[in-house]
């Protein structure tokens, strides 16, 4: 597990970067008008996940994340990213909000396996019941986990085999996002 110390250390690079939003901005409204689901950027920040962006889909029923906002790392899509790729900080709390919420951290550590070796991450209702998203990594020149991009819906829309249908898309999305940030693929 890493500290928090270590942990928020490379957490403030991505403010650090002025072009981040810009850069990643054309990426979201791209995912967004292809699926039709809204989309968001968001950053680590100590034990939480800030969302910085979101490009709101075109559906009637859609979900809102006002930047600024804050979410828990271990029952999100966004937050699961910035666990499995910058490690798990000591003491993490894993408070259950929704039956669904992992809250023992062998789990955890497991799905966070997971999140690595598919190269995304799911949020199944873990945080809101009747909330799926589906998140990926955004990588910055230097290689590291700068960001997270998610395609957030109701659960009645977004099935979980829908969601892991779509996840190439919200992959493919952070991928160009990462490249336009001057990430080479190389670490």
């Amino acid at each position: 597990m890493a500290s928090a110390a270590g942990l928020e250390s490379r957490l403030g690079h991505a403010f650090r970067d002025p072009r981040l939003l810009e850069q990643v901005r054309p990426e979201m409204e791209a995912l967004a008008r292809e699926t039709g689901e809204s989309v968001n950027l968001a950053v680590p920040l100590g034990r939480e996940a800030l969302y910085l962006d979101q490009v709101e889909g075109t559906k009637l029923v859609r979900l809102f994340t006002a930047p600024g906002s804050r979410a828990p790392l271990h029952a999100t899509g966004v937050g699961k990213v910035f666990l499995a790729y910058l490690g798990v900080p000591e003491g993490l709390s894993l408070t259950p909000y929704t039956p669904h919420t992992l809250t023992r951290l062998p789990d955890l550590l497991r799905e966070l396996e997971a999140v690595r070796g598919r190269g995304y991450a799911l949020d199944n209702e873990e945080k809101e019941l009747g909330v799926r998203c589906v998140a990926a990594p955004v990588f910055g020149a230097s290689g590291g986990v700068v960001a997270a991009l998610s395609l957030s819906a109701p659960a009645s829309r977004l099935s979980l085999e829908e969601a892991h249908r779509l996840a190439p898309r919200v992959v493919e999305a952070a991928r160009r996002a990462s490249l336009r940030l001057g990430y080479t693929g190389e670490v």
